[in-house]
């Protein structure tokens, strides 16, 4: 009854399509893929035969505004393409198999049209290809005449589906994070085709800004995998992934064998736009810190070699988004504007981050005070577990200062912002290496006292 006109009254002769009444309902709940799917491919399918097909119905500047959506977030709900996305953006399953899976051929009526290929456009087969084209087709799906509305619908599909992307490659309802979730191969393979997608050409996010939030979403949800291929995913770097390895992006099938240059066009892109820009710079920093805390072995020792490959590493990827963010600041004339001056102190920070550790301590806490401690806490705990680590949070307060040796703690015992000097036994170290033995130490006090 999709394509079916539905009256809604007595001689109502231009009622909704089914679908129209169908998208309004739908694109607020989760959905079974058995369910869901077969229906947003055949939307799409026949959106592909003619764009303008469901606005036959749509009323301008009627009494009735939204008349299928009536919150009116991503529409008024003629166009049930951008309902299905949504849809798909609650239903975690059914977005990873409608993203991954073959395309199924429909029929006009619904039914499957065996032995068929699926129509999706000239050169396209694929869910990602069709919706993530930049001639994209499609109606203002709006009760308006007013420009600036018309113009705002224009964002609409891609909102949706960058929400729907979130589900597929996150493996949990857009903007409802779960720590929980196991992402498998095909959540991973998605995030690949994003990547290499949007990476390849940093035009087509200007074509979509829309979903750019979208995208540094996912980019921060797999911020550890962007930090291994920049290491030519070396089974041997610290970012190698600890467990669950299907989850994880290894670029094995690309032509270089590793994810570097993808990952280097992603950054590029995201950089360019404010939001994705935000939420990349802020997990990576975080992601950063939980690496370099894991380089601290059980005997206070750490390894230098990891840590330095983690500072330089975050330094590229930081520098990276910087980079992109001034540039695009600078070649859209606000280079006086206060987005560009942040951007020119991030990057500095982490100019200085690669070059010695006080600046880096400084650059991690700044970013940590720009994140929030939930944020913070909520992604450490998630790169974590996907590690095979352990959290253990512990009180930082006077770490720097308490002597590791003979247990007085005095601010005069830093004389510097990097030397430690105990001014009770003379015990004379680095003052991150202070901190980092005291951590540790509480650490292991919190940790013998939770299993006691």
């Amino acid at each position: 009854m999709g394509t079916e006109r539905i009256p809604l009254a007595k001689h109502d002769y231009n009622g909704p399509f089914g679908y129209q009444l169908l998208g309004g309902i739908m694109r607020y709940g989760s959905y079974d893929a058995k369910f869901l799917n077969p229906i947003a491919e055949h939307v799409a399918q026949l959106h592909q035969k003619d764009p303008y097909m469901f606005a036959d119905n749509k009323v301008v500047n009627s009494p009735f505004k939204n008349p299928f959506n009536p919150s009116g977030v991503n529409g008024a709900g003629y166009d049930p393409a951008t309902a299905m996305l949504e849809a798909l953006g609650n239903s975690p399953e059914a977005a990873k198999k409608f993203f991954t899976d073959e395309p199924t051929a429909y029929n006009e009526d619904g039914t499957v049209n065996h032995g068929a290929k699926a129509d999706l456009g000239k050169g396209i087969d694929n869910y990602l290809d069709f919706f993530g084209n930049e001639k994209w087709e499609s109606f203002p799906d709006v009760n308006s005449l007013d420009q600036n509305e018309l113009k705002a619908s224009t964002d609409q599909m891609p909102d949706a589906l960058g929400h729907a992307l979130e589900a597929a490659t996150l493996g949990y309802p857009a903007g409802d994070p779960d720590a929980g979730v196991v992402r498998d191969a095909d959540n991973a393979a998605v995030m690949q085709q994003v990547m290499e997608k949007y990476g390849a050409d940093a035009g087509l996010l200007k074509e979509h800004e829309a979903m750019a939030d979208s995208l540094g979403t996912m980019g921060a949800g797999y911020i550890d995998d962007i930090n291994w291929a920049l290491e030519k995913n070396d089974a041997n770097s610290p970012f190698a992934p600890g467990k669950n390895p299907d989850g994880h992006l290894d670029f094995a099938d690309t032509q270089d064998k590793n994810g570097r240059s993808v990952v280097r066009g992603f950054l590029s892109t995201l950089g360019q736009h404010l939001d994705a820009y935000a939420t990349v710079s802020a997990a990576e920093q975080v992601y950063t810190r939980s690496v370099l805390e894991g380089q601290v072995g059980a005997d206070g020792k750490i390894d230098t070699g990891a840590a330095r490959a983690t500072v330089h590493t975050g330094s590229e990827v930081q520098g990276m988004l910087d980079q992109s963010r001034a540039d695009q600041v600078e070649v859209t004339n606000l280079k006086t504007h206060e987005d560009y001056e942040k951007a020119v102190a991030k990057r500095a920070g982490w100019v200085e981050f690669g070059a010695n550790g006080a600046a880096a301590k400084a650059g991690l806490n700044r970013c940590i005070a720009d994140a929030g401690w939930g944020v913070f806490l909520t992604i450490l705990h998630a790169k974590a577990e996907s590690a095979g680590r352990e959290v253990i949070a512990v009180d930082p307060r006077n770490t720097s200062r308490t002597c590791p040796e003979c247990g007085h703690t005095a601010k005069e015992s830093r004389p510097t912002q990097e030397k430690f000097h105990c001014v009770s036994c003379g015990h004379q170290t680095h003052a991150d290496k202070v901190g980092a033995l005291n951590v540790l130490r509480a650490r292991l006090v919190r940790r013998n006292a939770n299993q006691a």
